[in-house]
């Protein structure tokens, strides 16, 4: 983000927050925000200010509760005034948006309605068919599947535990729908995240087998466990195999979706891709970008913390094309976008907001930003998000 971007915003939220007006979402985003960059460089900057009182003031006065109220200026607010609003610039979150020839355009009202993420049943299937519903199903509940016990641990993953030195020869399917993201700890003592609309599908046996497979359909955050025999793990996904010893990536391989993205944080990978001799390695920081019906791929450099917002429940927005944006909320909520790519292709975002809010909420904080209004249509094959010019 730019300088000028940073500031203009940075005015515009502070001078809300001195008037007292200073809405929900708005402070929803400072604290997001400042959860995720406290420890941020730029404090060294300014030596004299305590972090904790600085949190401590911006969420006094920011986050209580619904009907937020700021205080007037009072002494002591006057001479922090300078301070604060320093430091501010580097806990605010940033929704700038540039746009042009919006004087021209007539604001309608958004529609009133709201949605909340689409969140149907995550769901376990066991090696003799049987469907858990991981939803319902409690901190600490368990079942057993061929001499492994399956329960959900303190931290809400869903955990496998050996219970039976008999052979373990059956397959998981872990799906986790629109609007859900589903942690699990493999057999093996790998970590997974598994997004909305993706599939993931493991052998109970991975620990006895040469070689950890793993099939995947959708999208999957990685952190594999190291073994002791250097066991090789392997991603499989249409198009692809990714290669792993003990590393930490993500796989991003929706059915009928291009392209299929391979990113890689930390340790190293290597994919093979079909009809593509040999097999092509990574470093942390990169990303493969694979279009499937070319045969064809790039390996460029990736933000792990925009690209793989979703893993902390949030959405990241750096400079997106508001197109982007709107595609990303439409496939979250469950509702198509209708919205010509051209219309809005000159609008880029920034800014934080988390996963878990009503779509109004998501809405209404574009709509502060870009200038625009947004609706929701009601249509017999769904609920379509439009953008009103």
């Amino acid at each position: 983000m730019s300088d000028k971007a940073m500031k203009i915003r940075l005015q515009q939220l502070m001078d809300r927050f001195m008037e007292g007006t200073l809405t929900d979402v708005e402070a929803e985003e400072l604290s997001i925000w400042y959860e995720q960059h406290a420890e941020v460089n730029f404090f060294d900057d300014f030596p004299d200010i305590d972090r904790e009182s600085l949190r401590h003031i911006m969420m006094e006065n920011v986050m209580h509760g619904a009907g937020i109220r700021q205080p007037t200026r009072a002494p002591w607010m006057r001479r922090m005034f300078p301070i604060i609003a320093a430091a501010a610039a580097a806990v605010i979150v940033m929704m700038t948006v540039y746009w042009r020839d919006y004087a021209s355009n007539k604001r309608n009202t958004i529609a009133s309605e709201t949605i909340l993420p689409a969140n149907e049943d995550a769901t376990l299937q066991l090696s003799d068919g049987q469907l858990l519903d991981l939803a319902t199903m409690a901190t600490g509940d368990s079942t057993i599947d061929e001499g492994i016990a399956i329960y959900k641990n303190q931290n809400g993953e869903i955990e496998y535990k050996v219970v039976s030195d008999r052979a373990h020869l059956g397959v998981n399917v872990v799906r986790s729908p629109l609007g859900s993201v589903v942690r699990v700890v493999l057999p093996d003592g790998s970590r997974v995240v598994l997004n909305a609309r993706s599939e993931l599908r493991y052998s109970l046996n991975m620990m006895q087998d040469s070689v950890r497979y793993i099939q995947l359909s959708g999208e999957a955050h990685f952190t594999v466990k190291h073994t002791d025999n250097d066991k090789p793990f392997v991603v499989q996904s249409a198009g692809q195999e990714v290669f792993v010893l003990g590393t930490v990536f993500n796989v991003e391989a929706y059915a009928g979706s291009e392209p299929i993205k391979t990113s890689l944080q930390e340790g190293r990978v290597e994919l093979k891709i079909n009809q593509v001799k040999g097999r092509i390695p990574l470093r942390p920081g990169q990303q493969l970008v694979l279009e499937r019906q070319k045969h064809d791929y790039v390996i460029k450099p990736f933000s792990a913390e925009t690209e793989l917002d979703w893993v902390d429940g949030n959405f990241i927005f750096q400079g997106d094309e508001l197109f982007g944006v709107l595609k990303r909320i439409a496939d979250w909520y469950d509702l198509e976008l209708d919205v010509p790519h051209k219309k809005v292709k000159q609008y880029t975002v920034y800014g934080v907001i988390s996963r878990k809010k009503p779509l109004s909420d998501i809405l209404s904080v574009l709509e502060q930003s870009v200038g625009l209004r947004f609706g929701v249509e009601e249509e017999p094959s769904g609920k379509k998000l439009l953008v009103l010019l």
